[in-house]
């Protein structure tokens, strides 16, 4: 088979084809006039992607061999009086840490941007650099952070100069209540403990969280720290040494808060002195106003956090992370482990998801399933993920990434299904809408009819698929497999009393879904041995290019495998599995899924995985491999014919070429029409038959095929 290449690192090549695909795309629409009748959101949208990529281009090569993108630049602008503002998207959320992620901002690296230090409850920091607005982790062995971990969990950091040697000291509060001191000797942190710790002895109960300020204004840095309890206890610096101060001389006499909370020191009135935030355990941020010394509580609209419900146990950072002046709120919860970034625009605050990398940094809790639809119709592809707790989250592909659509927002929010949700889409009742399949921890598969946007539950006989058992830990997906126009539905589960994997095949025949069993299973012959233990997730794509799908499964220890279809018999490949290099390498109970979310003409995977610690993941492995003709080996995007759709047709303008063949594919691969033709002219395809959503075009003339995608509305 032709071996195809996968691969995770951002590279030059990634984004000059990327590129390059996108300006041939928009210059083709604006030759077509196509490009003037889009939306001008959508115009917008598709010239401040260009811009994106050509900066990313820009930093990576330089002016000088970027000549050719400078021109194609020139010539996009002059045609397109672009409005929109060309913004990187700050990237600040979902890093994949553990649970109580609690974040410290600091120019560790003195280049006048703030770094970003989280702890986590096993007691570890990790070190992401901030570089343009992006943060990303240092996994270097020059991180001046490795191997830092207290022997105790609940890992609470804060900076100060404690040895007054003109660098940042690391002075860590941990569950038990003590302070570790880490003493900065230029080239990493030195652990002192005993007599050469000054901290040592302080114990504050439990849930030690410090803060650094001078408190005092007497010229040095104080230490605070807030303990389980929910009091503040102050410790003056005098010379030196850090003694508790009580009564009238603290600042802090008789403030308590809610269990276990968490602080941050930052001028955020702008007067000069440092005012003091404090996250608790039910999901509050109190703001406490410096008044020459005194700490009031500001409560109402005087808090400009008040009324937000961002989860338990909250660490927050008050910092201007987008550098545009003003201060921005970063914080760590209990749920997933994740950091969360709410920006500040004109003192209203606004959570913000975005990821220049569409899926690395997305979580969910515990377990992630993801399943690719247009839902909303705008021509890209949007992602629906299900996780541990039964519920289905849906994230709208955006520029700034996938975003997740929370509460109202999001289409699927009634849906809740028990455990372990794992959504499959398609229009199972024929009206033209993708419906919402899920299956569970029980195996059975919950059936949600799309009406209008609304998902709504059928039960008993009207669910296509009650009754079916397939074993427990049911994972749907749909394909075409025997090429009959419908898709039909595959579930994987565990199975048997010796929990095995299994995957089930239910046959569309013109909307009833009909189990095939024995040998008219095609896997049936993979899991007869129980060769593979536990539950089993399935996924289609043409990965040989033959024409037909291969079968690729998702298992309990992290792999993905591969069965390659030869005349409907399938065989499992080991040595050219692409994602063989991927073994036990992302997690637990992987659920992959293909589709072509960047949009560059093949499909690449996305997998879900299980992890404990860091919530439920879903990673990206791009696919590399330039896409080929699956039905001739011709010459692909000659670009000799102009093919773009409106509505519910697709228009194939021939110029001065004839028209002799067109095909027709879904992003799985099936061929969905495939018609000769003998054709000069503006030739129309009507698609008011066919169901809205995303095909790849091959339109042959002369020898050489003309490949496009479009989307049918």
């Amino acid at each position: 088979m032709r071996k195809r290449t996968f691969q995770n690192q951002n590279l030059l090549y990634k984004y000059y084809r990327k590129f390059t695909n996108l300006q041939k795309r928009i210059s083709l629409l604006m030759r077509t006039g196509e490009f003037y009748e889009l939306s001008r959101d959508f115009q917008n949208r598709m010239i401040r992607r260009l811009k994106i990529l050509y900066d990313r281009l820009l930093r990576l090569a330089g002016k000088q061999k970027l000549k050719w993108a400078t021109a194609a630049m020139a010539l996009m602008f002059s045609a397109f009086v672009a409005h929109a503002q060309f913004n990187e998207p700050v990237s600040l959320s979902g890093f994949m840490v553990n649970q109580f992620a609690n974040p410290e901002f600091v120019d560790f690296d003195e280049d006048g941007d703030m770094d970003l230090i989280v702890g986590d409850e096993d007691g570890n920091l990790k070190y992401y650099m901030n570089e343009g607005g992006s943060f990303s982790v240092d996994t270097s062995s020059s991180n001046i952070f490795n191997g830092i971990s207290i022997s105790d969990d609940m890992a609470a950091p804060t900076f100060m100069d404690v040895d007054n040697d003109e660098d940042l000291d690391l002075v860590v509060g941990d569950h038990s209540g003590a302070l570790n001191y880490f003493e900065n000797i230029g080239t990493s942190f030195e652990n002192r403990t005993g007599g050469d710790n000054p901290f040592n002895g302080i114990d504050v109960g439990a849930w030690a969280d410090p803060g650094a300020a001078d408190v005092d204004l007497d010229g040095d840095i104080d230490l605070i720290v807030w303990n389980g309890s929910g009091y503040l206890l102050f410790y003056e610096n005098e010379a030196g040494v850090f003694s508790l101060t009580t009564g009238v001389d603290d600042p802090f006499d008789g403030l308590v808060f809610q269990y276990a909370p968490s602080l941050d020191f930052v001028d955020y009135d702008g007067d000069g002195d440092l005012d003091l935030f404090v996250g608790t355990y039910d999901a509050d941020i109190y703001y406490l106003k410096n008044n020459a010394g005194n700490f009031d509580v500001q409560n109402g609209p005087s808090n400009p956090f008040n009324g937000l419900d961002l989860g338990w146990y909250i660490h927050p950072a008050v910092v201007d992370i987008d550098d545009d002046g003003d201060l921005d709120l970063a914080f760590g919860d209990y749920y997933g482990g994740h950091l969360r970034y709410m920006r500040n625009d004109a003192d209203v605050f606004t959570e913000k998801r975005g990821t220049p990398n569409p899926l690395e940094k997305i979580l969910v809790p515990f377990t992630a399933a993801p399943a690719f639809v247009d839902l909303d119709e705008d021509g890209d592809l949007d992602m629906a993920v299900g996780d541990m707790y039964g519920n289905v989250t849906l994230f709208d592909n955006t520029e700034e990434g996938f975003v997740p659509l929370l509460d109202a927002e999001n289409p699927f929010d009634a849906v809740s299904v028990g455990g372990y949700a794992h959504p499959a889409l398609a229009d199972v009742d024929g009206d033209g809408d993708p419906d919402l399949v899920v299956g569970d921890d029980s195996g059975e598969l919950r059936y949600f009819t799309n009406e209008l946007g609304d998902f709504i539950e059928l039960t008993g006989t009207n669910n296509p698929f009650d009754g079916f058992d397939g074993g427990d830990l049911s994972t749907p997906t749909f394909a075409d497999l025997d090429g009959d126009g419908d898709m039909d539905l595959f579930v994987g589960s565990k199975y048997g009393a010796s929990d095995y994997g299994k995957v089930s095949y239910l046959r569309n025949v013109s909307g009833d879904f009909q189990e095939q069993l024995s040998i008219d299973n095609p896997f049936d012959e993979i899991f007869t041995s129980g060769s593979i233990p536990y539950r089993v997730a399935p996924a289609f794509s043409d990965i040989d290019d033959d024409g037909d799908l291969d079968l690729f499964l998702g298992n309990k220890y992290g792999n993905v495998l591969m069965y390659l279809n030869d005349g409907g018999v399938f065989t499992a490949e080991e040595d050219d599995n692409p994602f063989f290099d991927y073994y036990y390498g992302l997690g637990l109970l992987t659920a992959p899924a293909f589709a072509d979310v960047d949009e560059d003409g093949d499909e690449d995977l996305y997998v879900g995985t299980l992890n404990l610690y860091q919530g439920g993941n879903v990673h990206f492995v791009e696919n590399t491999t330039d896409p080929v003709n699956s039905v001739k080996q011709v010459d692909s995007n000659a670009d000799i014919l102009s093919i773009y759709s409106y509505q519910k047709s697709i228009f194939i303008d021939t110029e001065d070429h004839l028209l002799e063949r067109v095909e027709l594919y879904s992003l799985s691969g099936e061929m969905v029409l495939s018609e000769a033709l003998h054709y000069q002219g503006l030739y129309e395809l009507n698609m008011e038959s066919y169901q809205t959503g995303l095909y790849i075009v091959r339109a042959y003339s002369e020898g050489q095929a003309t490949v496009k995608k479009v989307a049918i509305k």
